[in-house]
């Protein structure tokens, strides 16, 4: 994939996630149910601590 068609891909993907139209309904649902599902200053903070850790 050249560099041209992977930055409009890039675009495509973002645009659809900021609409909230990435994933269906049945997908966000399996998501939400997961243990790592949560707001994301949650999970900053998640990746924060960890990186402190180590």
């Amino acid at each position: 994939m050249n560099l041209k068609k992977f930055k409009a891909l890039r675009q495509s993907v973002l645009k659809k996630e900021f609409e909230g139209k990435l994933l269906n309904e049945k997908e966000l649902a399996e998501v939400q149910r997961t243990e790592d599902w949560g707001p994301t200053e949650v999970l900053l903070e998640r990746i924060k601590a960890e990186k402190a850790r180590k």
